[in-house]
């Protein structure tokens, strides 16, 4: 589980399990935040923590201000021991790494999360994640793309969103990643119809 929970790690789960073919292209890993040769990477990218939840800063279009907030963000990030403030004991394994990818994706705001609630394998039900930089709010589907009547930290979204294209694939990318595990939640993308992984 370990291993699952690290952002840089699972990738190569993903890569065995499913092809890399779902992979947000990474463009760099690095130990500290002082290693990173900002210069190497373009104008738009998602900075990442791999050791936490929630430790992700949007880059969609690079400034030296861009550069100053997330060396502030993520220098307190790393001196977070999220295992002890959270007690979530995979993030006991995971090492102090930080990696940066390719922002998916023309209009980041938009862009949906769909979290798969899986069982032995089993997708059961998928909540999805709208405005969740302004405005966080959330939905609840069954498989059949049923609204369900449940609200999970974060307020209902107004109305409802549309099923996605690639739905039964993605059902499909939820159901080989959670085999074998007893529950795990499998996040997606889709965007213009293909499927990333996200964590």
């Amino acid at each position: 589980y370990g291993r699952l929970v690290d952002k840089v790690s699972v990738k190569s789960f993903v890569k065995e399990k499913i092809g890399e073919d779902y992979l947000i292209p990474t463009l760099g890993v690095w130990n500290s935040i002082d290693e990173v040769d900002w210069d190497s990477l373009p104008d738009s990218f998602v900075f990442k923590y791999a050791g936490d939840s929630g430790g992700v800063y949007i880059c969609k279009n690079r400034t030296p201000t861009d550069i100053s907030k997330i060396v502030e963000f993520f220098s307190r990030r790393q001196k977070r021991d999220f295992y002890k403030y959270t007690l979530e004991y995979p993030y006991k394994f995971v090492k102090s790494r930080f990696l940066a990818e390719v922002l998916i994706g023309n209009d980041v705001e938009d862009l949906k999360d769909y979290k798969f609630f899986c069982f032995n394998g089993k997708p059961m039900y998928v909540q999805v994640d709208c405005n969740r930089f302004i405005g966080h709010k959330r939905l609840v589907y069954d498989l059949e793309w049923n609204k369900l009547d449940l609200e999970i930290e974060f307020p209902k979204y107004d109305g409802d969103i549309d099923k996605p294209e690639s739905l039964s694939e993605m059902i499909e990318v939820a159901t080989r990643l959670s085999s074998g595990i007893p529950h795990v939640r499998i996040d997606l993308y889709n965007v213009k119809s293909k499927v990333y992984f996200g964590e």
